[in-house]
């Protein structure tokens, strides 16, 4: 059997461990280093062309103002799309939860045009599951409180569906057409 053993430094102190490179400082003195040499390189084109030492600065001056600008502005066009991804997100997921209620009304026998205003009594809160998505359970139970409260929300079972008579009875009993004509003419004194 191996015993772990720990190797002996020269003092006789335990080795340090190694430290992991700060990536961000390294990158940042990288950038410091190529922007100096840009600069460099900017400044003797500029100068070779016969521009004088001041108006390289104000040159200089404005393309860091105008890239700090830019940087500023892609920024803020950076929050204003993140906010506007949030409100869609926000938007979608309400009218998920208003289809959610939509349906589960319709299967709990909601008439149909009283359907909207159910959805909207029903308490909406503590009916996401897990997956942030509705819980058909829960989404029924908010529903079926609002019809326990109001049960003239809920469609009557004698509700007249599909076709309705309109007008008078014909058939039998009803009389037929003679019948009609021979009282009419009657009234109007016609034989």
């Amino acid at each position: 059997m191996a015993e772990n053993t720990v190797p002996n430094t020269p003092n006789g102190q335990d080795p340090q461990p190694a430290t992991t490179p700060n990536y961000d400082e390294i990158f940042n003195k990288l950038d410091a280093i190529l922007e100096k040499r840009t600069d460099g390189l900017a400044k003797s084109a500029l100068k070779d062309n016969g521009i004088e030492e001041s108006e390289i600065a104000d040159i200089v001056k404005a393309y860091r103002e105008q890239k700090q600008s830019k940087a500023s502005e892609q920024a803020t066009a950076l929050s204003e799309a993140q906010k506007t991804i949030t409100d869609l997100q926000k938007q979608i997921a309400d009218r998920t939860l208003d289809d959610a209620f939509s349906a589960a009304a319709l299967e709990l026998g909601v008439d149909t045009k009283q359907v909207s205003y159910v959805s909207r009594l029903a308490s909406r809160e503590d009916v996401l599951g897990a997956d942030n998505k509705p819980d058909v359970e829960k989404v029924k139970a908010s529903i079926n409180k609002v019809l326990e409260d109001i049960p003239a929300l809920k469609a009557s079972a004698n509700a007249n569906k599909g076709f309705v008579p309109v007008g008078a009875k014909t058939g039998e009993g009803a009389g037929s057409d003679d019948d009609a004509q021979k009282k009419l003419r009657a009234y109007f004194g016609l034989k």
